[in-house]
């Protein structure tokens, strides 16, 4: 956020930024990203990741973002007993994300 990465992304939707957990067969990977119409002239120095499709279980957290409440969110996701994918889960950081000391975002966990 510091480097405005977000602000070289070509053709976003909007200003919602996803934080998408993949490639679980090893070490995960988690990208940060943003969605796009197309993928026209994105700079090589960007990663793309296309999401599959898939069913997804949701959880919000609200709260304090800086103050653990992405974890505590991603604890009670590891309570569950859901029958976890591995594809790709997706942390959404929209409009209701503004404020990091008191904000919601939504995950969504594939099933």
């Amino acid at each position: 956020m510091e480097e405005c990465i977000s602000q070289k992304v070509p053709n976003k939707v909007d200003e919602t930024i996803y934080a998408v957990s993949t490639d679980y067969e090893g070490d995960y990977t988690t990208l940060i990203g943003c969605r796009v119409k197309d993928l026209g002239h994105i700079d090589e120095s960007l990663s793309v990741k296309i999401i599959p499709a898939s069913t997804y279980a949701k959880f919000t957290d609200k709260g304090n973002l800086v103050g653990g409440a992405v974890i505590d969110a991603w604890m009670k996701v590891w309570k569950t007993k859901l029958q976890r994918t591995y594809t790709a889960d997706l942390e959404v950081y929209g409009v209701k994300a503004v404020d990091p000391t008191n904000d919601e975002a939504d995950i969504f966990v594939a099933i």
